[in-house]
This record gives C-alpha cells, structure tokens and sequence, in this order.
C-alpha cells in the first residue's frame, strides 16, 4: 500500500512538472514570436509608431526616428535570438525591459489622452492607448518576468 501512494505521488509530481514545462514552452515561444511579429511589423510601417510618439513625447522627429529604429531593430533582434536560443536569461532580460518601457509608454499616453494608433505593431493590428492595451502589454511583461524567474531558479 505505501509502495502504491508513493508511485501516486510520483506520478502527480511527473504531470505537474510536464505541465509547467508545456506551459513554459508555450509562453517562450510566443512572447519570441510576439517580439518578431512586432518588430517586423514597424519595419512594414514605422510612421504608426513614430506618429504616436511625435504626439507624446516632446523630443526632435529626428531623435524620435533613431528611437523608433532603434525599437524596431531591438524587438527583432531579440525576438531571432530567442527563437534561436541564444543567450536565453540575458535576452529575457532584456525583453522585461523593454516590455517595461512598452507598459510605462502605453500608461502615460492613457493618462495623456493620446488619440492615435498606438503603432506597437506597425498598424497591422489596430491597438489605440486604452485600458485593454495596458491590460495586454502588462501580461506580456509578466509573461516575460515569469520566464526569466524560471531561467534563474532552474536553468537548462
């Protein structure tokens, strides 16, 4: 009888770590595949983004293009590179900054009542800077802080 609730026990603890390990694989591969879609969608159309931030934020056009190539080349890069596997923690990392950044934007453009498009996806994907944007862009950074504190405490 012990034998049989030992083998019971094991059993649960083999489903919950295959379950954690499926629910790891999936959130991986999608905020890489998110970062990707992203980052090639602004490289399709970066006026979306710029427009929203020339709007915003009283900073140059010119500086304001460097910073819109400068996310565009970031969010894609990153994306590759996750995809392919390269410095995982350091790229996750990087991703919870730049989610971050994405959340702290999309709240001071709600807060500021900015009218336009968002352009986080190049205007692909319709996204004004409303209360579901920042309800969105916050599930990707914990998404993506849950997936580094899994880096962190069990590396492969």
């Amino acid at each position: 009888m012990y034998i049989q609730l030992e083998n019971i026990q094991s059993a649960k603890e083999e489903n919950v770590s295959i379950f954690f390990n499926i629910t790891y694989f999936i959130s991986y591969y999608f905020v890489s595949l998110l970062l990707v879609f992203s980052g090639i969608s602004k490289i399709y159309n970066p006026f979306s983004l710029l427009e929203s931030m020339r709007i915003s934020l009283p900073i140059p056009t010119i500086v304001l293009i460097a910073l819109v190539a400068l996310i565009t080349i970031l969010e894609t890069l990153l994306g590759l590179s996750l995809l392919l596997r390269l410095k995982i923690k350091q790229n996750l990392i990087t991703a919870v900054v730049v989610f971050f950044i994405i959340l702290a934007f999309s709240i001071y453009c709600f807060a500021s009542s900015i009218p336009v498009d968002s352009g986080f996806f190049g205007g692909l994907l319709k996204s004004r800077f409303d209360i579901s944007t920042i309800i969105k862009n916050a599930v990707f950074l914990i998404v993506t802080a849950s997936l580094v504190i899994k880096e962190i405490e069990f590396p492969d």
